[in-house]
Protein backbone atom coordinates (compact mmCIF):
# COMPACT_ATOMS: atom_id res chain seq x y z
CA UNK A 1 0.00 0.00 0.00
CA UNK A 2 2.26 2.26 0.61
CA UNK A 3 4.33 1.69 -2.49
CA UNK A 4 1.04 3.29 -4.14
CA UNK A 5 1.64 6.41 -2.38
CA UNK A 6 4.55 7.17 -3.00
CA UNK A 7 4.10 6.51 -6.90
CA UNK A 8 1.03 8.88 -6.38
CA UNK A 9 2.77 11.31 -4.76
CA UNK A 10 5.72 10.83 -7.46
CA UNK A 11 3.35 11.14 -10.42
CA UNK A 12 1.59 14.55 -8.71
CA UNK A 13 5.41 16.05 -8.23
CA UNK A 14 6.69 15.57 -11.30
CA UNK A 15 2.92 16.75 -12.98
CA UNK A 16 3.30 20.22 -10.69
CA UNK A 17 7.16 20.42 -11.70
CA UNK A 18 6.30 19.73 -15.67
CA UNK A 19 3.44 22.45 -15.53
CA UNK A 20 6.03 24.94 -13.81
CA UNK A 21 8.43 24.16 -17.08
CA UNK A 22 5.84 24.87 -19.81
CA UNK A 23 4.74 28.10 -17.92
CA UNK A 24 8.42 28.98 -17.45
CA UNK A 25 8.60 28.29 -21.54
CA UNK A 26 5.93 30.60 -22.44
CA UNK A 27 6.84 33.13 -20.48
CA UNK A 28 10.25 32.81 -22.49
CA UNK A 29 8.62 33.12 -25.58
CA UNK A 30 8.14 36.82 -25.40
CA UNK A 31 11.34 38.10 -23.92
CA UNK A 32 13.21 39.77 -26.47
CA UNK A 33 16.38 38.85 -27.68
CA UNK A 34 19.25 41.46 -26.11
CA UNK A 35 20.70 44.25 -28.89
CA UNK A 36 23.88 43.55 -30.72
CA UNK A 37 27.03 45.89 -28.86
CA UNK A 38 28.96 48.10 -31.63
CA UNK A 39 32.87 47.69 -31.35
CA UNK A 40 35.08 50.77 -33.30
CA UNK A 41 38.23 49.87 -32.51
CA UNK A 42 40.78 53.03 -33.19
CA UNK A 43 43.26 50.10 -34.59
CA UNK A 44 45.02 46.89 -33.66
CA UNK A 45 46.30 47.56 -30.20
CA UNK A 46 42.35 47.83 -29.03
CA UNK A 47 40.19 45.73 -31.18
CA UNK A 48 40.70 42.41 -28.86
CA UNK A 49 40.17 44.38 -25.36
CA UNK A 50 37.12 46.02 -26.70
CA UNK A 51 35.58 42.89 -27.87
CA UNK A 52 36.36 41.01 -24.95
CA UNK A 53 35.08 43.57 -22.95
CA UNK A 54 31.91 43.43 -25.02
CA UNK A 55 31.33 39.84 -24.93
CA UNK A 56 31.89 39.89 -21.39
CA UNK A 57 28.92 42.75 -21.15
CA UNK A 58 26.24 41.51 -23.36
CA UNK A 59 24.87 38.54 -24.06
CA UNK A 60 24.13 39.12 -27.67
CA UNK A 61 26.14 39.67 -30.41
CA UNK A 62 29.42 41.69 -30.60
CA UNK A 63 30.13 43.78 -34.16
CA UNK A 64 33.23 45.22 -34.98
CA UNK A 65 33.03 48.76 -37.18
CA UNK A 66 35.86 48.75 -39.25
CA UNK A 67 37.06 51.21 -41.96
CA UNK A 68 38.61 50.19 -44.99
CA UNK A 69 42.01 51.63 -44.12
CA UNK A 70 41.86 49.24 -40.91
CA UNK A 71 40.78 46.70 -43.25
CA UNK A 72 43.91 46.50 -45.58
CA UNK A 73 45.75 45.90 -42.57
CA UNK A 74 46.87 42.59 -42.74
CA UNK A 75 47.76 42.68 -38.52
CA UNK A 76 44.50 43.66 -37.97
CA UNK A 77 42.02 41.58 -40.22
CA UNK A 78 44.51 38.07 -38.55
CA UNK A 79 43.18 39.67 -34.69
CA UNK A 80 39.16 39.77 -36.58
CA UNK A 81 39.70 36.49 -38.23
CA UNK A 82 41.47 34.86 -34.85
CA UNK A 83 38.27 36.46 -32.53
CA UNK A 84 35.58 35.53 -34.92
CA UNK A 85 36.76 32.23 -34.59
CA UNK A 86 37.27 31.87 -31.23
CA UNK A 87 33.76 33.37 -30.65
CA UNK A 88 30.52 32.98 -32.99
CA UNK A 89 29.04 36.23 -31.91
CA UNK A 90 31.48 38.42 -33.28
CA UNK A 91 31.01 39.60 -36.48
CA UNK A 92 32.79 42.12 -38.84
CA UNK A 93 31.41 45.02 -40.64
CA UNK A 94 33.37 46.91 -43.07
CA UNK A 95 32.19 50.61 -42.94
CA UNK A 96 33.22 53.16 -46.05
CA UNK A 97 34.39 56.29 -45.38
CA UNK A 98 31.85 59.35 -45.61
CA UNK A 99 33.29 62.09 -48.75
CA UNK A 100 32.66 65.50 -47.47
Amino acid sequence: MSGAYLMLFAMIFLGIMGAVNVILFIGNLGMPATPPVSVTPDGCDDVEGKVRAALKATDGKVIINAGEELLSDSEFAVICCNLIADCPRVTLRATKKKQI
